[in-house]
């Protein structure tokens, strides 16, 4: 796990936080850790080569902590991740703005 961290989420009660991360590579991935349990998951994003665009997404997790979206603004969502089972579900890749 390398990576710069590029933004981060807290689901409810503070017993999960994830942070985004960019890697050297030009990929990104998702470390989600269990504050309670003293666990952590690293979650691969789909992405290749997005470089300077992973800047600009941020994150949240969903009313019910059932999932993470990351999302942009002005390209909107770009992917899920059920917090069940850790599934990415990619919908478009994040862009350079402006």
């Amino acid at each position: 796990m390398s990576g710069t961290p590029v933004t981060r989420a807290v689901g409810p009660g503070a017993e999960w936080v994830y942070t985004l991360y960019a890697k050297p590579n030009g990929t990104a991935f998702v470390h989600a850790l269990d504050t309670l349990h003293a666990r952590a998951v690293c979650v691969d994003l789909p992405w290749s080569k997005v470089g300077q665009a992973i800047w600009g997404a941020r994150m949240s997790v969903t009313a019910g902590a059932r999932s993470l979206r990351l999302s942009q603004r002005g390209v909107a969502l770009l992917a899920t991740v059920d917090l069940r089972s850790f599934a990415v579900r990619a919908l478009r890749r994040p862009v350079v703005i402006g």
